[in-house]
């Protein structure tokens, strides 16, 4: 098992050391764990050196594979170094900006992607599920999905494949109220993915807690099940080189 999608204190919106969720990976018999830090704390140059170094320091203590990554918001990839990129296991592409209507939302992100710098900047996708965070706007979006959600989406999706990017599972949504949306909209992503040609899925949990951890690792299973996925559909990086289970 893996997980590539954990954010750490080096993260604004989380407080949990990686030590500690290097532990959590250890009692869980994960394989791997990946820190897709907010790209934000990068521009302080020695808090980007310390979180390599903690990285470092760990990676080589354990047979679990700890992972340096970030989680890039695509309007943000301009501002950064590439040689940066370079010194991570794997660039994790999200797209935060909400917009008037979950169709618009996929033609900005469609449109993000269409840029052959950003694209090339990233190693996989994450949550394409984006717009099905808002409760109002799930229902909205399960109400309205029609033929021209299916050509944008489909567009995507194809971008992600013809340059053998990845798409990420983030099972962040699966819990709650939007459950139901958030599973639809997934399996039918899954199903067009796989059409088209995609044969690569990457695991997140989003934890920024390690209560989020603890929950993934229990309600693994069933999320996988209900999404006709099975442990060997995931992959993990190294150096952004996919490497299969």
């Amino acid at each position: 098992m893996n997980d590539c999608h954990v954010h750490s204190n080096f993260s604004f919106d989380s407080d949990v050391p990686i030590k500690s969720y290097v532990e959590s990976a250890i009692q869980y018999e994960y394989d791997a764990i990946f820190f897709t830090e907010h790209c934000e704390f990068i521009e302080n140059n020695k808090f980007f050196e310390n979180y390599i170094k903690e990285i470092e320091q760990l990676k080589y203590s354990h047979t679990l594979f700890i992972g340096a990554a970030l989680e890039v918001d695509l309007p943000y990839i301009e501002r950064i170094d590439k040689s940066i990129l370079k010194k991570l296991d794997f660039s994790l592409g999200s797209f935060h900006q909400l917009a008037q209507s979950p169709l618009e939302y996929y033609i900005n992100l469609l449109d993000k992607l269409s840029d052959k710098d950003i694209l090339s900047s990233i190693d996989a996708l994450a949550h394409i599920d984006f717009p099905l965070r808002n409760d109002d706007i799930a229902r909205t979006f399960m109400k309205l999905y029609n033929s021209d959600f299916e050509i944008i989406l489909y567009r995507i999706l194809k971008k992600l494949v013809d340059s053998n990017k990845v798409l990420e599972i983030n099972i962040s949504n699966l819990e709650g109220n939007e459950t139901r949306a958030s599973m639809i909209f997934y399996c039918n992503i899954i199903q067009k993915y796989r059409e088209i040609g995609g044969k690569y899925f990457c695991y997140g949990s989003d934890s920024h807690s390690l209560a989020d951890f603890r929950l993934s690792y229990i309600n693994r299973k069933k999320y996988l099940d209900s999404l006709k996925l099975n442990e060997s559909d995931f992959v993990i990086f190294k150096k952004h080189k996919i490497i299969k289970n």
